[in-house]
C-alpha cells in the first residue's frame, strides 16, 4: 500500500467513525482531493449526509445509495479494507491532524497547477491572474487555523510583568489606588477599571 493510499484510507476511516474528525475536514476537503474514486465517493456522501441530517452515515447507506453493481462492489471492497488498518483515533489524533494538513496542502497545491496548465494552455489569451488566485489559495489551505493570541492562557505572568515593571508610569490622581497598583497606570497600555453596578467605580 503506498503513502497516498494509506493516507486517504486513514482520513475515511476517521471520517467514518469520528464525527469532530468530519466537521472538521468537511470544511476544506472535497471530493477532488481524493486519488481514488472510491474515496471520493465515500467522502462526498458522508459530507452531503452530514450537511443534510447532522449525523454520520452508515456503512450500509453509504453502499445502499450506489446504483451500479461493480461501483457498488468496489466502494464496499474499499470500506472492508479502510476498517481493517488498525488504528486508535482518539490517541493518535494529533496525528491524524498532523497527517491530513500535509495531505490536504499537497494535493491542493497538485490540483492548483494541473488547474493552472490547463489556463496557461490558452497561450496569449490565458488569463494569468487566475493562475495566481488558484495556487494563493491552495497554499492557504489547512486544519490549523490560529486565531492569535489566547489572551487568558497567560495573564497571571502578563499581570505580574506589567505590575513590577520599574518603567515610568502614568498616576492616575488618586493617591490611595495609584498606592495600589504600584504608581500609575503602565505606559502605552489600555488600563480600564471594573467593578460592579454601584461599586464605586
Amino acid at each position: 500500500m503506498s503513502e497516498l493510499n494509506f493516507i486517504e484510507k486513514l482520513i475515511i476511516k476517521s471520517a467514518l467513525q469520528d464525527e469532530r474528525f468530519l466537521v472538521m475536514i468537511s470544511n476544506t476537503v472535497t471530493r477532488k482531493f481524493f486519488a481514488t474514486k472510491e474515496a471520493a465517493h465515500i467522502f462526498k456522501h458522508l459530507a452531503d449526509h452530514y450537511n443534510a441530517y447532522k449525523q454520520t452515515p452508515s456503512k450500509d447507506m453509504i453502499i445502499s445509495v450506489i446504483e451500479k453493481d461493480d461501483v457498488r462492489k468496489d466502494v464496499l471492497e474499499y470500506i472492508n479494507e479502510v476498517e481493517a488498518i488498525d488504528f486508535d483515533i482518539a490517541r493518535q489524533f494529533d496525528y491524524l491532524i498532523d497527517t491530513t494538513d500535509k495531505w490536504l496542502k499537497s494535493r491542493a497545491l497538485q490540483g492548483a497547477i494541473m488547474d493552472s496548465a490547463d489556463i496557461i494552455s490558452e497561450g496569449a489569451e490565458a488569463d494569468y491572474g487566475k493562475v495566481r488566485d488558484l495556487v494563493e489559495s491552495a497554499l492557504t489551505k489547512t486544519l490549523k487555523i490560529d486565531l492569535g493570541l489566547n489572551y487568558f492562557d497567560s495573564l497571571s505572568e502578563r499581570l505580574k510583568r506589567i505590575f513590577t515593571a520599574s518603567d515610568v508610569r502614568v498616576p492616575t490622581g488618586f493617591t490611595a489606588f495609584d498606592e495600589y497598583i504600584n504608581g500609575g497606570f503602565p505606559g502605552y497600555t489600555l488600563s480600564m477599571g471594573a467593578a460592579r453596578v454601584h461599586g464605586n467605580k
